[in-house]
């Protein structure tokens, strides 16, 4: 099953797979690590954000922090240049330095690059396990750039593994929309809820619909209007981040390059200001939908929510 399932009728079509990788040339990758002595449950996810070299043609990118308690990486490049320059890395926040470098080596031995900007956004999955063990190594890292594809898994793998939203046992999630001639896609790691101490929710927004980078802020801060809508409280101890980007321009290195890009006012631009709140709702939901019975640390047992009593919180608005 998936979100669309129990969100109802949208305003805007979804994509074939409704999934981030309806926008094209996009692909996600996992790799998941489960051990059970020490018992540690987490992984990465990729996103190939096009075909080629993300470093030599880069795409416009922007972001929002809705509260800043995280350890992501490559931000402040990002703000500066609006220019994302590496494939998207997520995982748990202890495994955050060993990601980021395994995505430097990454960039270095494909191009001649001596200054790389990665972008690895996390969450914290110590719920599960020993994350205080740093176990993913560039061998998990390169594992799922292998598993990169279109129809990539949802729910509990990759760096979904280690979630938790609401105390049940969520993963990763994702939806889309089309605008007219133009795909918004969503993908969202979620790890928050009241009936947690602390959590944190990475949102990725993607779109080919030809957009600048203070358009792209207005994107990611569109879409953090799902995190309330659905219960999230965005407390002090929390890391609620969006990150998104346009794959319509690609930045040659030397930065020559002519655009047009939409404008403001126009009804297309509401129209898809529109859809990344709807799809990131969705994807919200959808990362629920698709979560699993796991043993996490101390032997604690998170469950999957049952689907009926998502159906009925859903429709109370009460999560």
């Amino acid at each position: 099953m998936r979100g669309s399932d129990f969100v109802g009728e949208a305003k805007f079509e979804r994509g074939r797979l409704n999934k981030i990788t309806d926008v094209p040339e996009i692909k996600v990758g996992h790799s998941t690590f489960v051990s059970e002595d020490p018992r540690i449950v987490t992984g990465v996810t990729v996103i190939l954000p096009h075909d080629g070299c993300v470093y030599n043609e880069r795409l416009f990118a922007s972001y929002f922090v809705l509260n800043g308690y995280g350890k992501s990486t490559g931000f402040i490049q990002v703000e500066e240049t609006g220019l994302l320059e590496t494939p998207i890395v997520l995982t748990g926040t202890m495994n955050v330095g060993m990601m980021w470098d395994c995505t430097v080596g990454y960039v270095v031995s494909r191009t001649s690059a001596r200054s790389v900007n990665p972008v690895v956004l996390e969450c914290n999955d110590t719920r599960m396990g020993r994350s205080e063990k740093r176990v993913l190594k560039c061998e998990h890292f390169n594992e799922a750039l292998k598993n990169a594809k279109k129809d990539f898994e949802l729910g509990c793998m990759g760096a979904g593994a280690g979630m938790v939203t609401f105390g049940y046992k969520s993963g990763i999630g994702s939806s889309s929309r089309i605008v007219e001639n133009y795909t918004i896609g969503v993908l969202t790691m979620p790890n928050f809820g009241s009936k947690e101490d602390f959590g944190s929710i990475i949102i990725l927004v993607a779109t080919n619909a030809p957009l600048v980078p203070y358009q792209l802020r207005r994107l990611s801060v569109r879409a953090s209007l799902a995190i309330p809508k659905i219960g999230g409280k965005v407390r002090h101890r929390s890391g609620d981040m969006v990150f998104s980007f346009s794959t319509a321009h690609k930045v040659p290195k030397d930065g020559s390059l002519s655009i047009e890009y939409i404008v403001d006012d126009s009804k297309l631009f509401q129209d898809i200001l529109e859809a990344v709140i709807e799809a990131s709702y969705e994807a919200i939901v959808d990362s629920l939908v698709n979560g699993c019975d796991v043993v996490g640390r101390d032997e604690k047992e998170y469950r999957k929510i049952p689907l009926r009593e998502l159906s009925e919180k859903l429709r109370n608005h009460s999560l």
